[in-house]
């Protein structure tokens, strides 16, 4: 399996990075409003897409349906994460074209609560286990 490193990376999710976490990697755009995740979309014209499913819960289907409709994001690989995932979100996301799904909780389990950090830790799990 080939390993990719996502140059660019759309974080969509409701907490701000510490500014430290945003400063160790450059390439991180986040997007805390739904109504700016296709304009930042277009404009960052990321490799890596992270969705917090908490956050865009009731239009989770919709966007991402929108993103792989659009065959210039089809190399754009999407991530999503969120507290707790039912066997069915599991199976409808990845139906969808989530490429990998992240449990929160295992991630801030090993870090402490310390969401720059689990973020981090993600950015890792994802980047490991896409393939171009």
């Amino acid at each position: 399996m080939v390993r990719i490193k996502a140059k660019n990376i759309l974080l969509v999710s409701p907490r701000m990075l510490s500014e430290h976490a945003l400063m160790a990697c450059k390439s991180i755009k986040h997007v805390t409003d739904k109504n700016q995740i296709f304009p930042a979309l277009f404009e960052v014209k990321p490799d890596l897409i992270i969705f917090d499913v908490d956050f865009i819960s009731e239009d989770t289907n919709k966007i991402i349906r929108r993103i792989r409709t659009n065959s210039f994001y089809d190399r754009t690989k999407i991530c999503c994460y969120k507290s707790n995932f039912k066997i069915s979100e599991e199976s409808l996301l990845k139906s969808l074209g989530v490429d990998d799904l992240v449990n929160v909780r295992d991630i801030e389990e090993q870090k402490n609560d310390n969401f720059a950090l689990a973020v981090h830790q993600l950015f890792n799990q994802a980047a490991n286990r896409l393939a171009v």
